[in-house]
């Protein structure tokens, strides 16, 4: 389970797009046709809920206790506590959306992931998940990446490491 919520947290700092219109649509348009996983959250605030009910309840007390410490560690450096739905709401999150994600090879091989993740304010959504990455970064150079913005389809991508 930690190496699940660490996945997640880094999930997180892949991309940012703002989602319009029907988001089905929109989330299986941007994902590449050679996509080898394909998948969609229930509303956020529904997969936050869920995700407490299993770490209080299922988890052993020790991963508990390590996902805790994550959470608290990822809170002290962004000030967002990614088990609170008010917190991600706060923080630019569309809570009452789905997320979706993908991984897929490209042509070298190497291992690509997409994470769409519904947002309130598209102006300021890159900018705010790009501030949170490099508080995060333990690798020097991490924290002073910028950001490739491609255009695809009219939405702007982020593709923020």
């Amino acid at each position: 389970m930690r190496k699940n919520l660490v996945l997640l947290l880094l999930m997180c700092m892949v991309a940012v797009i703002p989602l319009r219109g029907n988001p089905a649509m929109v989330e299986e348009g941007l994902t590449p046709a050679s996509a080898l996983v394909f998948g969609k959250s229930s509303r956020l605030s529904n997969l936050v809920k869920r995700t407490q009910h299993y770490i209080e309840n299922i988890l052993p007390a020790d991963q508990r206790k390590d996902v805790y410490k994550q959470r608290d560690d990822f809170r002290k450096k962004t000030g967002i506590d990614y088990l609170n739905v008010a917190s991600l709401k706060k923080n630019g999150l569309d809570v009452e959306r789905t997320a979706a994600s993908a991984f897929w090879k490209d042509e070298t091989g190497a291992n690509c992931f997409l994470l769409l993740i519904p947002v309130m304010d598209e102006k300021n959504a890159a900018a705010k998940w790009i501030q949170i990455q490099k508080a995060m970064a333990t690798d020097p150079a991490m924290k002073d990446a910028q950001p490739t913005v491609t255009s695809y389809r009219g939405r702007s991508i982020y593709r923020l490491g």
